[in-house]
């Protein structure tokens, strides 16, 4: 998948990718706090 690569390689995509992770992150630590710091 070429263009998978070619995503992973933008900065900018990275930068989405850790902006939906940290959204994703916060409510998972306060459903689950023991998943959360895993």
């Amino acid at each position: 998948m070429p263009h998978l690569l070619v995503s992973l390689s933008d900065p900018q995509y990275i930068a989405q990718m850790e902006m939906m992770v940290d959204k994703l992150r916060i409510p998972a630590e306060r459903w689950s706090p023991d998943k959360g710091r895993m």
